[in-house]
């Protein structure tokens, strides 16, 4: 793990901070400067700092946040550069964080307006926390319909099994991560699902604050959308296996209807916005797909139990 500046660590601001602002940073020059604005508009009593990781970006995401760093001293630089990804990332903010409480966002996102204020008084009260995703404010309409409005209905759900928080819009007492752990490095996609799962089998509740809304940003390229919904959809399969390591029956889904539904849109190609909807549901198909071969392969590779 690699060592954040000492004098920014022996900065006196950090002293008794209540909560520290968790953001992973990769390649996010075009939206990081608005998301270091939103969060520095903030507004609360308590003592707060925004951490900003990068996890090697190859862009102008460093001189960005260097900038937003001298506009805002409450802001603080961290590199996770040993390798990349997320939960490896996250994990580096929580460690090199001085908050007793932690709270994450992403780069390509933007905090609403009193954000900080609703997650740092529910956390006096409650060990998990998490809030609203609101797809509209970042979104153009056509994008809106390429994906449902599911998200916006309140904290994620993992197949009617538990509820869980989106990476983008979680906050946490630091108890919780000694009593359940950090972030799973070995997932490209699904730690945030993953994180929740283990609070909920330990018996901490997900408590929702309506106030802390998060504007969530959707790819807007083919390209963007093919990648995430393929490592989405790649991650359920070995996420439900892993589950099923601690005991827990997790129910079968049948994937043979979104196959059909891929035949039967074809006619999606013909507009953008179409094409965008079709796009993301062959990326879910094919990442499933992945994942259960990525699935057998770990079972092939098990040593026989006998």
């Amino acid at each position: 793990m690699s060592e954040a500046d000492p004098k920014i660590l022996d900065d006196a601001n950090t002293a008794g901070c209540d909560l520290s602002v968790v953001v992973p940073v990769h390649n996010a020059s075009a939206t990081l400067s608005q998301q270091c604005d939103a969060l520095g508009s903030q507004i609360w009593d308590g003592r707060w700092e925004i951490v900003l990781v990068d996890n090697r970006s190859t862009d102008d995401s460093l001189l960005i946040a260097a900038e937003a760093q001298h506009r805002d001293s409450r802001i603080r630089i961290v590199h996770a550069s040993e390798r990349g990804g997320i939960g490896y990332a996250r994990n580096v903010g929580i460690a090199q964080s001085f908050g007793a409480s932690i709270a994450m966002c992403d780069s390509d996102d933007e905090v609403g307006p009193g954000w900080i204020a609703a997650i740092g008084e529910a956390l006096k009260q409650h060990q998990f926390v998490t809030g609203p995703i609101d797809v509209h404010s970042l979104n153009e309409p056509w994008l809106q319909r390429t994906r449902g409005l599911a998200i916006e209905s309140g904290s994620g759900n993992f197949m009617g099994m538990f509820p869980f928080a989106h990476s983008c819009n979680v906050a946490f007492q630091r108890s919780l991560i000694d009593t359940i752990g950090g972030f799973d490095e070995t997932l490209v996609n699904g730690s945030d699902v993953e994180f929740s799962f283990r609070a909920w089998h330990a018996g901490i509740p997900l408590h929702y604050v309506e106030e802390a809304l998060v504007a969530y940003r959707y790819r807007d390229t083919l390209r963007g959308l093919w990648h995430q919904a393929r490592n989405y959809a790649r991650a359920k399969p070995l996420l439900m296996q892993h589950f099923s390591t601690f005991g827990v029956v997790v129910p079968a889904s049948s994937q043979w209807r979104g196959w059909v539904w891929l035949v039967r849109k074809l006619f999606f190609l013909r507009t953008r916005e179409g094409r965008a909807r079709w796009v993301w549901n062959a990326g879910l198909r094919f990442g499933h797909v992945l994942g259960v071969v990525a699935v057998r392969r770990q079972q092939r590779a098990a040593p026989d139990p006998t």
